[in-house]
């Protein structure tokens, strides 16, 4: 009877494991990773292998600081939260971020077409935090040669998914 109890046990840990080291988790926003390693114990968190977060972010960066509206505005406090988060996982294999940044001025301005570049550095710096063994990070913009140099060395690769803001979804 107890070899039978150890084997359910056995089979219990691998199934977990499978569940969260051969899963991609997907997150709309940074806080949902942050909700979700409080929601599961700190073994399943060191688990985690594969994880994609979409998210996009509003400029300039002072207006929307401590705001936390809903998806898919970001809070620049709660991203950096979240990258402290995710900095924990020791063994991340797979980090894919797809970052949208609209200035909030391009609403009202045919003509405006740039993002606060102090935005940029601070997201993309908080980002500097994580290692993974592959790790990519899309944008809707290409970066002003400015923020690249400001940035330094990046462990991430950065690539232009040219998605545009959607005007009808998010206001």
């Amino acid at each position: 009877m107890a070899s039978a109890c150890l084997l359910d046990i056995c089979s219990f840990c691998e199934a977990i494991e499978v569940l969260y080291a051969a899963n991609h988790f997907s997150f709309r926003g940074i806080t949902g990773v942050t909700s979700f390693n409080n929601l599961v114990s700190p073994s399943c968190w060191n688990m985690l292998r594969k994880v994609h977060i979409s998210t996009t972010f509003l400029t300039p960066m002072k207006h929307w600081m401590d705001k936390r509206g809903s998806f898919p505005r970001e809070n620049y406090q709660d991203w950096v939260d979240g990258c402290r988060t995710l900095a924990t996982l020791d063994d991340l294999r797979t980090l894919q971020v797809e970052i949208t940044i609209r200035d909030q001025c391009q609403s009202f301005e045919a003509n405006a077409e740039t993002v606060e570049e102090a935005a940029l550095v601070w997201i993309l710096n908080s980002l500097k935090l994580i290692r993974a063994v592959t790790f990519r990070v899309t944008l809707n913009i290409d970066l002003p040669p400015t923020v690249v140099i400001a940035l330094g060395d990046v462990p991430f690769q950065m690539t232009h998914h040219g998605k545009k803001y959607d005007h009808g979804n998010f206001i």
